[in-house]
């Protein structure tokens, strides 16, 4: 067995170190308290300590985002309403893991990497449903929305509804949404003049 560690001895501060403990600081206290000084005392390190590995809050921010990203897109299917759902499934998740990063992912909702992945991601799932101009940016405004309120309605639901129970509610009013996609999809290729394509 390893020598144990005496109480005074502390890991080496490091990049991932410091972002981990600024998340959880997040997660628990909110974007208010994130500042050199409370990650710095959580690390029970002098704030300018955190300086050696980041040049300012601003660059500690940027990897609390990273940090707070977790996994990828689903892959895609072809069949727009399964990989729609499957896609604002996994964005609700990542979303609800660290909800306290909400308003700094509004912020950034354009320039961010995970924001452009996602924007593509939809991009190539609206070619395959055949939604183009304004149906396609209301419609990607609409889930956003839809998404984003049910995870700061998740906040307080969680205090007293299982989250077994309220997954199941927002799987059920995005079904909702895209039944009503598709009806707007077919009505717009019927005025275009376009055969319809696969509903599913």
């Amino acid at each position: 067995m390893g020598r144990p560690r005496k109480s005074d001895e502390r890991a080496p501060l490091s990049p991932d170190l410091i972002a981990d403990a600024a998340l959880a600081l997040v997660d628990r206290e909110g974007l208010e308290a994130l500042s050199m000084r409370r990650v710095g005392a959580t690390l029970g390190v002098e704030a300018m300590a955190l300086y050696h590995h980041f040049p300012n809050k601003e660059a500690l921010v940027e990897a609390v985002l990273q940090r707070g990203s977790p996994g990828s897109l689903p892959a895609l299917t072809g069949n727009w309403r399964k990989d729609m759902k499957a896609t604002m499934r996994v964005v609700y998740e990542q979303l609800s893991a660290h909800p306290s990063l909400l308003p700094l992912r509004w912020e950034r909702r354009v320039n961010s990497p995970e924001a452009k992945l996602l924007v593509e991601q939809e991009r190539q799932i609206f070619e395959a449903a055949g939604l183009t101009g304004s149906l396609a940016l209301n419609v990607h405004r609409l889930l956003g929305s839809y998404v984003v309120g049910f995870v700061v309605a998740g906040i307080s639901a969680r205090k007293t509804i299982p989250e077994s129970e309220w997954l199941p509610q927002f799987d059920v009013g995005l079904e909702i949404l895209l039944e009503g996609v598709e009806v707007r999809r077919r009505a717009a290729r019927r005025s275009a003049g376009l055969p319809p394509r696969n509903s599913k």
